[in-house]
């Protein structure tokens, strides 16, 4: 048998997932409060382990004014793993603090390698935005999904050669995660009954949840659980499918996620709304995530 029948046989994702892999903007960690932008620190090891499992592609930006997180050594780990590229770019000198830099080489790395492959890379952010207000991006216009206590991510504690372990062998359930989470608005665009569509593609993401949440728990790795808020590049505008009725009350509901619930004992819950995320200013719409924010809960599964 052929390698790619013998795939095809095998991968549940076979000819359903970009070839060139999903991609990740990362970068340290920056604060924003009102006009000021201030660094926490070098790179987040929770966020960098979060990018190896469910992204096949790291970008981290390094500009040509102030000496980044390049020198850590999982960043140099990464590199020789040829999972994360050094990004180089140039930012204006009136970036007048280290966290203005560091906003502005995110953006432009993100923008231009999307730019390039439309569709196919992310903007990874902590707690608050620091796009809030970049000329490239419409506030209150996208759509946003949110994920409460659904996810599991590696902690810092765990080494990144058993993360990427991990990662091949349950390829499966991550992939199918990170494929059913991409494919939501193209699938419900595609239906004659969008709101239908929806929920089944939510109950669909809740059992890729639980799949990951299961397999975690059985790993030897440290896990804890987090929220995701996802940003998808779909305009919130009069006459679309995310305006025009066909999606009825299902915008905007808090969605329990009772599977998930039996596994982290608690409350789990996914919503969608339109008209509160980001949009990018500009760009042909592409109907897949491009930026996603995580926050950690402190409570190891």
């Amino acid at each position: 048998m052929g390698e790619a029948k013998r795939r095809k046989q095998t991968d549940p994702l076979y000819g359903k997932m970009p070839k060139a892999g999903r991609g990740l903007v990362i970068s340290n960690p920056v604060s924003v409060a009102g006009d000021s932008l201030t660094t926490k620190g070098m790179m987040d090891p929770t966020e960098l382990r979060r990018a190896v499992l469910f992204w096949d592609r790291i970008a981290y930006p390094k500009n040509n004014l102030a000496e980044g997180g390049e020198s850590h050594p999982d960043i140099k780990f990464l590199v020789k793993e040829k999972m994360l590229t050094l990004s180089p770019g140039k930012v204006t000198k009136n970036a007048n603090t280290l966290g203005h830099l560091i906003a502005e080489g995110h953006i432009k790395t993100f923008l231009k390698r999307e730019s390039g492959e439309p569709g196919l890379w992310c903007m990874s952010e902590g707690p608050y935005s620091m796009l809030l207000k970049d000329q490239h991006f419409s506030v209150g216009k996208g759509v946003l999904m949110e994920l409460y206590r659904a996810i599991p991510i590696p902690t810092e504690d765990a080494k990144l050669d058993d993360v990427l372990e991990f990662k091949r062998k349950r390829s499966d359930e991550v992939r199918l995660l990170s494929y059913e989470i991409d494919q939501m608005f193209h699938k419900i665009a595609a239906a004659d009954n969008k709101a239908a569509a929806l929920e089944l593609h939510k109950n669909e993401i809740e059992k890729r949840c639980a799949n990951v949440m299961k397999v975690a728990k059985e790993a030897k790795l440290p896990f804890k659980l987090s929220d995701w808020k996802i940003n998808f590049s779909v305009k919130s505008e009069s006459g679309n499918m995310i305006d025009d009725g066909s999606l009825g009350a299902q915008l905007g509901s808090q969605n329990a996620l009772p599977e998930l619930e039996a596994l982290v004992g608690g409350t789990s819950t996914l919503k969608i709304s339109a008209g509160t995320g980001f949009y990018i200013r500009g760009r042909k719409t592409q109907l897949a995530p491009y930026r996603v924010v995580t926050r950690l809960h402190n409570e190891v599964i």
